[in-house]
């Protein structure tokens, strides 16, 4: 039953980080990249508000393009939130390395942030898990 209590009270205090990471995500971030659907309904139950691409069916140029047309010509901060499983870490550092090449700024804090929130998780669409 003290395993129990102590597992409820980390899943408690991890809900609780999680709203203050989205919450501070909501006001520092415009746009969010993930793998896919499912990751961006996790984002979205947990409250992000902030525009959301799915880069699973787009092209780098496609995901580029999308970025500069919600930008309407000012600097975007944009997190990219890819899971972090082997093709999640791949993509990241692929698209860190394009988009600051071209000028767009990185914010790799909310990626680490929700790293360390979500533990042995791996995959973004399991933020419903700590919900």
């Amino acid at each position: 039953m003290r395993n129990f209590r102590e597992y409820l009270k980390i899943e408690n205090e991890k809900l609780l980080e999680l709203k203050n990471v989205i919450d501070s995500l909501n006001s520092d971030i415009d746009v969010i990249i993930v793998e896919g659907e499912k990751d961006r309904r996790a984002l979205i139950k947990a409250g992000c508000k902030k525009e959301i691409i799915k880069c699973s069916s787009l092209s780098l140029a496609e995901i580029e393009n999308k970025i500069f047309e919600i930008s309407k010509n000012k600097k975007l901060r944009v997190a990219i939130l890819t899971d972090f499983d082997e093709k999640g870490k791949e993509m990241n550092k692929l698209f860190v390395s394009h988009f600051q090449s071209i000028g767009i700024k990185i914010n790799q804090f909310y990626r680490n942030k929700i790293k360390e929130i979500m533990g042995e998780r791996k995959m973004i669409e399991s933020l419903i898990k700590i919900l």
